[in-house]
């Protein structure tokens, strides 16, 4: 519960403004130093507060106490932590902290650390805290309590299995307490939480270096962080704060919008129900009136309910430096008019409503006729595809949102769908097989595939027993009754796409394969003013998983792919490819992909081809446009924890032997590419044992007028373009010398610090 006055202020859990700093480490490590002074009976007294001090290779937190506050010889004390990481609360798997205690030298200087006497350390996954248990000392071989002297405790992340993963997050620790075990007494009770939150942390290089950020942009208080979950009343978009923008989400979520909200945030009055009453008494709140608001801890937050190994979490948000350009766009796609006022339709127009079903397509379809589908309808295309015959157009009418074309074969949420099988696991028939992708609550959260049915141990992991086509899911709860939608995607196609045809204002989701394909052949076709997400995850081969929301293959010819927004997918957002293994000659004439918002997709833009020089089968890539796109986020897919290739993501993804000798008029330009994970592009030329083909530049390719952002990834890697050697960046300066291998004439080269 909470009460005026300051509705954006005590309860909500804000972050220190902290000094930017790098330090190298050994094994892998951030160190976060505070200080707990011990003074002497006769020093003046104080208020608490902490201070942050900066030098080459440290950073600290000093806590500077007052007499009543200090640390008694031979006392035994607690002292707790808590944390949050971009991945998780894993500490088994990804992270252990050490604590360690030292004493300023007579000098004033730390002279050592050492562990306290009876020093013990545990971690509690259930509050994701650090404890840490000690008896503070006067003496002997251990470090001691020393009158006017510092006495430091420091926290250590480490890559605790070795596989690398801790170089790829940044650690926010919380609160701190300590505790005075005799009395129970907190130490730092009175110290501003606003002050105890301590800095972020992000390692940036594979050798040890970390970078201390300004700026923390996550809130704690709700995220199961500190000593037990603590949570922000009137917090409906759960992003840590209290203010208008939960005002706006849930005025949008009683007038049913689908949006993300807080379950435990909505009954803002306390009377057990979620009405206008409740936004009501949010607007008094955040007037300033006296007046109170609850949250309801046993419906919890987002993060308890939706949160997995995944990393994916639905209400983590992501400002980069194209943030407004790209809302526009999106607004733009989204809001395009009907198909009858964009193409001229000579044909007969079919109008399918929502009540009728896909058999009410007419089985033949002649060139210039038009499908047109009513907009609100959702329909499912599985375990078939949808063709789009030669010559026809399938698009768009009435008023709302565009149409859906759904790869699920049901809603396998509700009653009777799904069988306990034990020890929080659950089964559901699927028939077919191959889940690649599960979707819950319109993408609140999503499951996480597992090869082998003994490593289900987490919520929402899965698993598909192809011979027995049994899918099995891992939930601690009541699968029947905890969510409104699940979705599972299986290795099928929406659409297919033939020669002289359209697809226009269509939403397609929630397939394991590809979206739409155009294969082989397709001339003169078109994909414009889409939407295209949550797409892929399929098992490919025996080893590999697979998924892009557009795909040409092996071989098109005069193609636009415009207007499109294409977000989620496994593998890329759009792709053009050939593959030796299909053993024919392609050629690429004439494609124009421009003006389309592709974000969080594993690869933005991906194209590879057949090398004759290295075997494989002849091929042309001839007059190809890549132009006015905005390209966001690439690798921070949904996918990127559940892949092993995390260092090639990237916005453009060409293959590692990337030499297309037939290339002519394939111009990059006037694109925005806005933060990835990895590297911006990922496109060099080698043969398969790692040996240059050709040291020169690529033929037929301009690259130009295309603007960068970029912030620190996970081993500083920026750019594979050209070079076998990767281009690393960790400032405006390096950035600039990155893509410049790209493009020598950017229109803008932007450095964030965060994002």
């Amino acid at each position: 519960m909470s009460v005026n006055p300051k509705p954006d202020g005590e309860n909500i859990m804000k972050c220190l403004k902290k000094t930017t700093g790098i330090f190298l480490t050994v094994c892998l490590i951030a160190a976060l130093f505070i200080c707990l002074s011990a003074v002497n009976s006769g020093a003046a007294s104080g208020s608490n507060m902490f201070a942050l001090n900066c030098d080459a290779n440290n950073v600290k937190i000093e806590y500077l106490s007052g007499e009543s506050n200090q640390l008694v010889p031979g006392e035994a004390y607690m002292l707790k932590a808590g944390y949050v990481s971009d991945y998780g609360y894993d500490e088994s798997k990804l992270y252990n902290m050490f604590a360690l205690w030292s004493c300023e030298s007579d000098g004033g200087n730390t002279s050592f650390f050492r562990r306290m006497e009876n020093f013990t350390e545990r971690y509690d996954i259930e509050t994701s805290t650090y404890i840490a248990e000690f008896n503070a000392t006067a003496g002997g071989s251990d470090p001691e309590i020393v009158e006017g002297k510092n006495t430091y405790f420091q926290m250590r992340f480490v890559d605790r299995n070795g596989d690398g993963t801790v170089k790829n997050c940044k650690v926010y620790l919380a609160d701190i307490s300590l505790i005075r075990v005799s009395t129970g007494e907190d130490l730092l009770a009175d110290v501003p939480i606003d002050e105890k939150h301590v800095t972020t942390a992000q390692i940036t290089s594979h050798h040890g270096l970390w970078r201390i950020y300004p700026e923390a942009k996550i809130s704690l208080k709700n995220k199961t962080s500190v000593f037990g979950t603590e949570y922000t009343a009137g917090d409906v978009n759960d992003d840590g704060a209290t203010d208008n923008k939960d005002l706006t989400r849930f005025f949008q979520y009683l007038s049913g919008w689908e949006v993300l909200v807080s379950p435990g945030a909505l009954d803002v009055n306390g009377d057990k129900s979620v009405d206008n009453k409740d936004l009501t008494r949010l607007f008094q709140y955040l007037s300033g009136w006296d007046v109170e608001v609850y949250f309801d801890e046993s419906k919890g937050s987002l993060m308890d309910r939706y949160s997995n190994s995944s990393g994916y979490f639905a209400a983590k948000t992501f400002t980069g430096g194209a943030s407004e350009e790209a809302q526009a766009l999106k607004n733009q796609i989204l809001s395009t008019g009907n198909t009858e006022d964009i193409y001229n339709i000579t044909g007969k127009k079919y109008y399918i409503s929502k009540t009728m079903s896909l058999s009410s397509i007419p089985k033949t379809l002649n060139s210039g006729d038009a499908v047109l589908f009513e907009r609100g309808g959702v329909w499912r295309v599985n375990p078939t595809e949808l063709a789009v015959p030669n010559g026809v157009i399938f698009g768009a009418y009435g008023e709302g949102d565009k149409p859906m074309l759904l790869g699920s074969a049901k809603n396998y949420a509700g009653e009777g769908i799904w069988t306990s099988a034990g020890d929080n696991l659950w089964k559901t028939s699927l028939k077919g097989g191959n889940a690649g992708i599960i979707v819950f609550d319109n993408a609140y959260a999503l499951g996480v595939l597992k090869w082998n049915k003994d490593e289900i141990e987490s919520n929402y992991d899965f698993y598909t027993d192809e011979d027995t086509e049994t899918l099995y899911m891992y939930y601690s709860g009541d699968i029947a009754d905890d969510f409104d939608s699940i979705e599972i995607g299986q290795r099928n196609y929406v659409m297919r796409v033939r020669s002289n045809a359209i697809v226009d204002n269509i939403c397609v989701k929630y397939t394991g394969g590809h979206g739409i394909v155009m294969p082989t052949g397709t001339e003169n076709s078109k994909v414009t003013n889409c939407e295209v997400g949550f797409i892929g995850g399929s098992k490919h081969t025996s080893s590999s998983r697979f998924g892009n929301g557009v795909e040409l293959q092996l071989g098109v010819k005069h193609i636009e792919l415009s207007n499109n927004y294409v977000y989620q997918c496994y593998d890329a957002g759009l792709t053009f490819q050939s593959w030796d293994s299909a053993n024919q000659a392609t050629y690429y004439d004439d494609l124009d992909i421009s003006n389309n918002l592709v974000e969080f997709c594993y690869y933005g833009l991906e194209f590879f081809t057949t090398v004759p020089e290295l075997g494989g089968s002849y091929s042309e890539l001839h007059n190809i446009s890549v132009k006015d796109n905005i390209f966001r986020f690439s690798g921070y897919a949904w996918s990127y924890k559940q892949r092993p290739d995390h260092w090639m993501t990237g916005h453009i993804r060409s293959s590692q032997r990337g030499w297309y000798e037939e290339t002519e008029n394939f111009v990059i330009e006037d694109n925005i590419f806005d933060c990835s994970r990895t590297s911006m592009i990922f496109w060099w030329w080698h043969d398969t044992k790692g040996n240059f083909v050709h040291p020169e530049p690529h033929p037929g390719v301009t690259v130009r007028g295309n603007s960068f952002y970029q912030t620190f990834t996970t081993d500083n890697r920026c750019m594979n373009y050209r070079y076998e050697t990767p281009r690393y960046a960790t400032d405006l300066k390096g950035l600039k010398d990155a893509v410049a291998v790209f493009d020598s004439t950017p229109q803008k080269v932007v450095w964030l610090d965060e994002i």
